[in-house]
């Protein structure tokens, strides 16, 4: 037997009704989209007891709660009317301020691909030290080891704490460099 084409939900509804939420919906998109360039958003953190899910929540605090940026909630009449507003910024500013923006984008976007590097000669200090620690400690534990169990577990475990602090230490400077 030949299967059904599947309607679409929306074939019963007049057509004008259904390009109209079509349109709205497009509008919302695209002054949602113009607010977050303009910056015009707001921190919304992560609460279950809202119904949030972690994977809409991105960002994260050092040490703190998962939040994302968000605009206002909006209704129709001010979707209509920002569209509106945006669309006569847009068209009195014309084709030299995209320009405009378009050159400071890059700028922005060179300047924060060079501040993300992880590499810096702190962090490259700290982890051949606390390779070179685990090595040593390591290997001179193995030479006393059978007259000295004690002080060659003792000094492994030393190494070891040495070796994850310094990765501690590496990761908290990545962060703070990346705050800055």
């Amino acid at each position: 037997m030949a299967k059904k084409k599947p309607l679409n939900q929306n074939a019963s509804l007049p057509p004008t009704l259904v390009l109209s939420t079509f349109l709205l919906e497009q509008k919302r998109d695209f002054v949602v989209k113009k607010l977050k360039e303009f910056g015009l958003v707001r921190k919304e953190y992560f609460d279950k007891k809202l119904g949030h899910k972690k994977r809409d929540f991105k960002l994260k605090k050092f040490l703190g709660k998962r939040y994302r940026l968000t605009t206002a909630p909006l209704n129709d009449a001010e979707v209509v009317e920002l569209f509106d507003t945006i669309q006569t910024l847009v068209a009195l500013k014309g084709e030299k301020s995209n320009e405009f923006q378009a050159q400071t984008f890059l700028e922005t976007d060179v300047k924060s691909n060079k501040r993300n590097s992880g590499f810096s000669l702190i962090n490259l200090f700290l982890f051949l030290t606390s390779i070179g620690g685990v090595a040593g400690a390591g290997y001179y534990g193995f030479t006393i080891y059978e007259s000295n169990l004690e002080g060659a577990l003792t000094l492994g475990s030393l190494a070891l704490i040495y070796f994850f602090l310094s990765l501690g230490l590496i990761r908290i400077h990545q962060l703070i460099k990346r705050a800055l």
